[in-house]
């Protein structure tokens, strides 16, 4: 351990994000040093990356943070600074809260998976429908039926069915 390790003007919180944040490569060396010694906060040590490196002597006062100033090579060419060519990085991450979509049995409710809650036994009547009446099914609807099984459950049930009313009739089969 370094002595800002050991004692660092930092929170102890934010000395353990930041060490994770050096565990992860999502701050250079530079930059966790900085965070250790109370120069930068975590979040812009995040902001410069693991490319970057504060500025130490730019516009800091003695009694606080300053500001970084520098900006990793890969954020506005799209390489590093040894010449090799990263794919752009995504700006942000999609939220678990802007996953949704339309229910898969038709309704039109928003849901996060496949179905709203309950409505995955509609898909027995959506299949039913198709079989019996010609309703057209998307791709989604079909690929889904014939994985799950249920196609070939409501073509049995609908063999069966046909079988009693005929029993009824007095038809043989």
């Amino acid at each position: 351990m370094t002595p800002e390790e050991k004692n660092p003007k930092a929170h102890h919180q934010t000395v353990r994000g930041a060490r994770l944040a050096l565990a992860r490569r999502q701050v250079s060396q530079k930059s966790y040093r900085a965070v250790l010694a109370g120069e930068i906060t975590l979040q812009q040590a995040k902001a410069i990356g693991r490319d970057g490196a504060p500025a130490t002597d730019i516009g800091q006062s003695p009694s606080g943070p300053g500001t970084a100033t520098e900006i990793s090579p890969s954020a506005s060419t799209g390489g590093t600074q040894d010449g090799a060519v990263r794919p752009p990085q995504p700006l942000s991450r999609i939220s678990k809260d802007d996953r949704t979509r339309s229910c898969l049995c038709g309704c039109r409710r928003e849901t996060r998976g496949l179905f709203a809650r309950g409505h995955d036994m509609a898909m027995y009547r959506v299949a039913r429908e198709h079989l019996t009446e010609g309703r057209e099914l998307s791709d989604e609807q079909r690929e889904y039926l014939e994985r799950s099984g249920k196609m070939e459950r409501v073509k049995d049930k609908i063999t069966q069915e046909k079988r009693k009313i005929g029993v009824k009739r007095g038809d043989a089969k």
